[in-house]
């Protein structure tokens, strides 16, 4: 299927928001937030100047677990998330991840955390590709079901999740939904949109 293509001009005066409503635009406005190693003040001015653009949330994009820099950094970023009223949410970035089971732990001690994004009351959390793994299941969609979304569901902690990927790796088609019932939404990005 192919959309007609259409544009659409928004202009807003950027200011801070209000914890828990969205930015200036009147939805919610998300930044893709790259981790590396970022100082603790690093950290609370991104924040800052974050709101004061009018964003709502950092995608944080994450390919490691495991290294001090990485889980340091999303540390100071939730401190200083909660402190200034400010949302943040996993983009697992799956060029450095073969499994959603090397993250699921990490996903939990965050996922109920006040500044994680919440949509619907579920945790929101995405993915950078991930749109052609079955993690051993017989389809893509089977097997973020089973690795993912059910353990996050059906853990002792008991925390569904607001899937919504950005399968980048993969050509978005008509029938996507069909392929893919599980998933709540996709990240298509901005670059994959055309405008005339």
């Amino acid at each position: 299927m192919d959309p007609s293509p259409t544009t659409t001009t928004t202009t807003t005066t950027p200011g801070p928001t209000t914890p828990g409503t969205p930015g200036t635009t009147g939805k919610p406005v998300f930044f893709h937030y790259m981790i590396g190693t970022i100082s603790d003040a690093h950290c609370k001015k991104d924040i800052q100047d974050a709101k004061a653009l009018g964003a709502d949330a950092f995608a944080l994009n994450i390919n490691t677990v495991t290294a001090t820099w990485a889980t340091t950094t999303v540390e100071y970023l939730f401190k200083y998330a909660a402190e200034q009223g400010f949302k943040l949410f996993f983009s697992f970035d799956m060029t450095g991840f073969n499994n959603p089971g090397q993250f699921i732990d990490f996903l939990k001690k965050y996922a109920g955390h006040s500044a994680h994004y919440k949509y619907n009351g579920l945790p929101f959390v995405s993915t950078f590709n991930g749109g052609q793994n079955t993690f051993g299941y017989s389809s893509v969609s089977e097997g973020w079901k089973k690795a993912l979304q059910d353990p996050m569901a059906n853990s002792p902690t008991s925390q569904p999740i607001y899937f919504v990927p950005a399968f980048q790796d993969i050509t978005i088609t008509s029938s996507f939904y069909s392929t893919f019932p599980t998933l709540d939404g996709l990240v298509i990005p901005f670059s994959d949109i055309r405008l005339c």
